[in-house]
């Protein structure tokens, strides 16, 4: 996402339905959310 369109305006607390008092997006919006669990890597090896 570029600086253009992220809705960011610095107030990042997530409320009790998940999503950030600040700019409306979800934790997975804010953050990404990862393709496999942090084991998952360990385990292929």
């Amino acid at each position: 996402m570029d600086d253009d369109e992220n809705p960011c305006i610095g107030v990042c607390m997530i409320g009790e339905d998940g999503r950030c008092q600040g700019c409306g997006r979800t934790e997975d919006e804010i953050y990404g959310v990862s393709a496999a669990p942090p084991d998952a890597a360990d385990a292929s090896a």
